[in-house]
């Protein structure tokens, strides 16, 4: 079960100092090192105990503690104090980059007027969780796929990218696959910048249209090749004229190609002039849809 909990440093502080009498251990200071973070956490369940020395341990490197329940290790060391490990299973959101933990451990546990509590995360374990668990992207490079996906690729690249570099806040382990994968960004990004396109259709509209949509360099040796083809159909119900745009496009690119077919639709009470030009902004809509703009 996955359960997603947004605290504040303020809230943590009024529950510590809510709390008056805790247990000798918890006041320690307890000093991080290159492998190991520690933190504390008091609250009026076990859970929110958990839950706030997460949020502590989440506050010294800003994290996102993310996975899935799966055991519970109980080992009593007195009639009030308990020590048992478990895997993370909440989310600890703060404003800043998000670090997955795979684990955590759990040192002590005490109840008293509020439950206590003592973790430990072990940063190398947890670096290597995430550096594993981030796979090389399979691109599909060819020009034509660069064209029609370009935002999509960038997006995926940059999310995995700021999840590794995110690591180096637990422990550097991922150098290598960081490097590949901003290497893949420059080599899509340069290809995207190569890449011009020349356009061909029965309708000026529909082309000025389309060069409007694509932020991309225009020619007529481009090698991109768009073919669009417009018919329209004009029909009257009662007051209302009606214009239907019907757009076939075909996109070629090396070996490649692709077939779209696109309807757009308007209508007016004035003329069909009027209609047309509502149904031209519909398919403006919808080809920046198609082309992710």
């Amino acid at each position: 079960m996955r359960k997603l909990i947004f605290l504040l440093p303020s809230i943590l502080l009024f529950i510590a100092c809510s709390s008056p009498n805790p247990p000798q251990w918890y006041n320690k200071i307890y000093n991080d090192n290159n492998n190991i973070i520690y933190a504390t956490g008091v609250g009026k369940t076990k859970q929110e105990a958990i839950n706030n020395a997460l949020a502590n341990a989440s506050a010294k490197i800003s994290v996102i503690v993310k996975s899935m329940y799966k055991s519970l290790k109980y080992q009593y060391k007195g009639n009030d104090t308990t020590s048992y490990s478990n895997n993370s299973i909440f989310n600890i959101e703060t404003k800043t980059n998000p670090i997955e933990f795979s684990q955590y451990k759990i040192l002590k546990l005490q109840k008293k007027e509020n439950y206590y509590i003592l973790i430990q995360i072990n940063r190398i374990e947890n670096a290597k969780y995430i550096c594993n668990n981030i796979n090389y992207p399979d691109i599909d490079k060819t020009s034509l796929n660069i064209f029609l996906n370009y935002k999509k690729i960038i997006f995926l690249l940059n999310q995995k990218i700021k999840k590794l570099k995110n690591i180096n806040a637990l422990y550097p382990l991922c150098k290598n696959k960081l490097t590949q994968i901003i290497n893949l960004k420059k080599e899509i990004i340069k290809k995207f910048n190569n890449l011009s396109v020349f356009i061909v259709s029965n309708n000026k509209n529909i082309k000025n249209i389309m060069e409007d949509i694509l932020n991309i360099q225009t020619s007529k040796n481009g090698n991109i090749k768009i073919f669009i083809h417009q018919n329209t159909k004009y029909k009257q119900i009662g007051n209302y004229k009606i214009t239907t745009i019907y757009l076939n496009l075909k996109i070629k690119a090396d070996n490649h190609s692709k077939n779209y077919s696109l309807i757009c639709a308007a209508s007016s009470i004035q003329d069909f002039n009027t209609a047309k030009e509502l149904a031209y902004q519909e398919c403006k809509g919808k080809l920046k849809n198609l082309f992710n703009n």
